[in-house]
C-alpha cells in the first residue's frame, strides 16, 4: 500500500493486478476471506488490501463492508473481525485498528485506476 501512497515503483503494477484477481475469487457476501483457513475477515486489512487495487474492487470492498454493518445479526459496536459468510462478529470491537479504515483517504487521486 505504501508503493501507492508514497508514488513508488518498488513492484510492478502485474503484481497489484494478480493479487487483486486473486482475492475476488474469494469474494463471500460479506467479503473477503483473510486466507484460505477460515472464512472470516477483518475490516482493516480488507480495506487495506483493496486500496492497492482498482476503483472498482475498493468500491466493492466497501460495499462489503457496509453490507456487513448492516446486516450483522450482531448488535455490537462495529467489530474488525467477522465471518464473510455469515455476517457474524468474530471477537474483536471497536478497536483502535478501525482508524485503517480511512487508507483510501491517503491514497492520491493518480494512484488508484478506474
Amino acid at each position: 500500500i505504501w508503493q501507492k501512497v508514497l508514488g513508488l515503483s518498488l513492484f510492478p503494477e502485474s503484481v497489484f493486478e494478480q493479487e487483486t484477481a486473486e482475492y475476488e475469487r474469494h469474494r463471500n457476501e460479506f467479503g473477503i476471506p483473510l486466507d484460505d483457513r477460515h472464512q472470516y475477515t477483518k475490516a482493516d486489512w480488507s480495506i487495506w488490501s483493496a486500496a492497492f487495487g482498482t476503483k472498482a474492487h475498493f468500491q466493492e470492498t466497501v460495499r462489503d463492508l457496509w453490507h456487513f454493518a448492516s446486516s450483522t445479526p450482531d448488535r455490537v459496536p462495529f467489530t474488525d473481525w467477522f465471518d464473510t459468510k455469515t455476517g457474524k462478529q468474530k471477537g474483536f470491537r471497536a478497536r483502535p485498528v478501525m482508524g485503517g479504515l480511512f487508507i483510501g483517504l491517503l491514497m492520491a487521486p493518480s494512484a488508484s485506476k478506474t
